[in-house]
């Protein structure tokens, strides 16, 4: 399989995965969402992601020693702020729904990255960019 097939599966794969992972918090209506989302973080930031790491990274301990502190520190702050954001995400699915929690995450990640991207004042000022996102005069 060339490197393109290979690229074009794992985006059909994830795509998949992304569209289905509320999907079993339809059939566990009798929990509480705190243990689907339990069950789904036990499994998919506990488990799976070292049994990958060290099946497909050689010298993974060298990987991590050479790296040092300081980005090991980044990556896991910002692990851990995406980690309060699913929390929060959760308590939305529980509260609206898959479909609408869906459309206004997205459309407000739509419109963020269009603000910081695009906006000439973007590039200049974060802080003046989410004023001009947010709709007020700066």
């Amino acid at each position: 399989m060339n490197q393109s097939a290979m690229g074009m599966l794992l985006l059909i794969l994830a795509a998949a995965m992304n569209g289905s992972f509320t999907l079993p918090m339809k059939f566990t209506r009798k929990w509480a969402w705190e243990n689907t989302w339990l069950a789904w973080t036990i499994f998919a930031l506990c488990v799976f992601p070292p049994v990958l790491a060290l099946l497909t990274v050689p010298s993974l301990g060298q990987v991590y020693s050479d790296a040092g502190s300081g980005p090991i520190a980044i990556a896991a702050g910002c692990g851990a702020g995406w980690g309060v954001s699913q929390v929060f995400f959760g308590l939305a699915v529980d509260a609206v729904g898959i479909a609408l929690a869906f459309s206004v995450i997205l459309a407000f990640r739509r419109r963020w990255a269009r603000s910081s991207r695009s906006s000439p004042r973007a590039r200049h000022s974060p802080r003046r960019a989410w004023w001009s996102w947010a709709g007020w005069r700066w």
